[in-house]
């Protein structure tokens, strides 16, 4: 995903956002359960699990600005796995 804001809606370059993002989501879940509902025992088991990464580039554009005339590069990496039963 890829976008570009102009967060401060003039023509200038005071605070303009460049964000690159990739992000990779896997999940899996499986589930058993008793199918007749007139038995005195009901019965649900079941497992989920779950992988995400996600890593970003935030380029911020201050070069327009008189009192911070740069650009800030920022990363953010997350990942995360999740397994419940």
């Amino acid at each position: 995903m890829h976008n570009l804001m102009d967060l401060d809606g003039t023509r200038y370059a005071i605070y303009d956002d460049d964000v690159s993002t990739d992000a990779n989501l896997f999940s899996q879940e499986v589930k058993l359960a008793s199918h007749n509902p007139h038995d005195w025992l009901q019965w649900n088991v079941g497992m989920y699990y779950d992988r995400t990464q996600m890593h970003s580039v935030i380029f911020n554009d201050y070069t327009g600005s008189g009192s911070r005339p740069y650009i800030q590069r920022t990363s953010y990496n997350q990942d995360q796995q999740a397994f419940s039963q």
